[in-house]
């Protein structure tokens, strides 16, 4: 992706060569050695300097971290410092060595395969692994799951998922659906997407609560949507974001298409670049690409579709409708951020962790052709959010083992209330 030799760029040429979105054919993961995380201090109401700051990481092609209304990470190369200083907007640095963390976070996933009794939430997992999770469940509780294969990636793996609901129950169901994965390096959104479906699975029966969930609602739920890049993640670039298209029309060879900017509504606006070597690059058009095409597809055949999260991170936020915009707000604005406000709470009260809450534009930054603003604007899921979940940016996208159970226990809590709600407001149905 980085590639700006052409351009006469020496500093940023050694910061960019290393970048996860530069084709990369070498057998080995790439080396992030040297590279540094750095919080730039510039909060969303001060509207130009943030303005200035993310035109210059679009235009340096850098890779930008975290987003949150205090503040913005960029990850660079040490080297490029100094065309940092230059700015002069305060910043610090939150990861000094990135490539440390790759290796801990390495030495802890193969500390725990070596258990025999590891549970399958002790570790991220493999793209095969939950494919192996999903087929378990399946097997495992058929009254309740139901494999769901919804397409194929460009690569040709299968996009898998599940259906849970009761299957003793003759109750009108209203539908949840909530997906990980879209962004490649963000693992902690496809275990926290298998670690609810357990919980659904597992307390039914046990669980009043729960189980009036799944007589009541269909759930589908699917972890890893960006398969392609899931997998590049694990074998060739920890810090991958994208899917694994080849742009033919890359001067550079770039690979692959941010699918969170490749929804069919307000596509090709703000916040999503034309650039094939950017991170936030847009496709060469709406729903270009299968992976979150076949989501779409999906989501379109069900009936009563009243709730949907995209779970990624990092920042600790919850965000709703609309992306798109920071100026105009979803007509159901008020209802939307209740729930927020709820979910919220609710994950405070697990851990401790604080949660922020509002529409995507206002809140961060804009952002077009996104998932919820696409399942909230086309077909009239009110309840729609992209949850950003731990943490707030000491480990950003390399967030420890350790983190993985509590992340999944708070995001629980929030699930509750959300289904709650939505069954408690039947008159906002579709």
């Amino acid at each position: 992706m980085k590639y700006a030799a052409f351009f006469g760029l020496g500093l940023l040429a050694l910061a960019c060569l290393a970048s996860s979105a530069f084709v990369q054919d070498e057998p080995a993961p790439l080396s992030y050695a040297g590279h540094q995380v750095l919080r730039f201090n510039v909060p969303s109401w001060t509207t130009g300097e943030r303005a200035k700051l993310m035109a210059w990481i679009e235009y340096n092609r850098l890779d930008l971290w975290g987003v949150h209304p205090e503040w913005v990470d960029v990850r660079l190369d040490k080297s490029f410092l100094p065309r940092a200083a230059e700015l002069r907007l305060p910043f610090r640095v939150m990861i000094n060595d990135l490539s440390a963390d790759l290796y801990a976070e390495r030495n802890s996933i193969e500390a725990v395969r070596a258990q025999r009794d590891s549970s399958f939430f002790d570790a991220y997992r493999t793209y095969d692994e939950y494919n192996a999770f999903l087929d378990k469940l399946a097997s495992s509780y058929p009254h309740l799951v139901t494999k769901k294969t919804i397409g194929k990636t460009i690569e040709g793996r299968t996009i898998n998922g599940i259906t849970i609901t009761a299957s003793n129950s003759t109750a009108e169901k209203v539908s949840i659906v909530f997906n990980g994965g879209q962004h490649a390096r963000e693992w902690i959104g496809p275990i926290t997407n298998a670690y609810i479906a357990e919980q659904l699975v597992t307390l039914y029966g046990n669980d009043a609560q729960v189980t009036k969930f799944l007589e009541e609602i269909e759930w589908s739920i699917f972890p890893v949507i960006n398969a392609d890049g899931y997998v590049y993640s694990w074998t060739s670039d920890r810090m991958w974001r994208k899917n694994r298209r080849q742009n033919k029309n890359s001067w550079f060879g770039c690979y692959g298409v941010d699918t969170n900017r490749n929804w069919g509504f307000h596509w090709g606006e703000g916040g999503a670049s034309t650039d094939t070597c950017s991170e936030t690059y847009r496709g060469l058009n709406a729903f270009s690409e299968p992976e979150e095409s076949a989501l779409a597809e999906y989501i379109s055949s069900l009936s009563n579709v009243r709730g949907y999260i995209d779970w990624h991170s990092y920042s600790q936020l919850i965000l709703g409708p609309w992306g798109w915009s920071t100026t105009v707000l979803p007509k159901d604005i008020n209802a939307q951020n209740e729930l927020a406000k709820l979910a919220a709470e609710a994950i405070k009260s697990v851990h401790g962790k604080v949660y922020t809450y509002g529409p995507s534009g206002p809140t961060l930054y804009v952002s077009s052709g996104g998932s919820n603003d696409w399942t909230y604007g086309v077909r009239n899921v009110t309840y729609s959010y992209t949850f950003e979940l731990r943490d707030t940016g000491r480990y950003g996208f390399v967030l420890p083992v350790s983190e993985i159970i509590p992340t999944g226990q708070e995001s629980f809590a929030a699930v509750r209330v959300f289904a709650d709600y939505i069954l408690a407001h039947p008159e906002r149905r579709q």
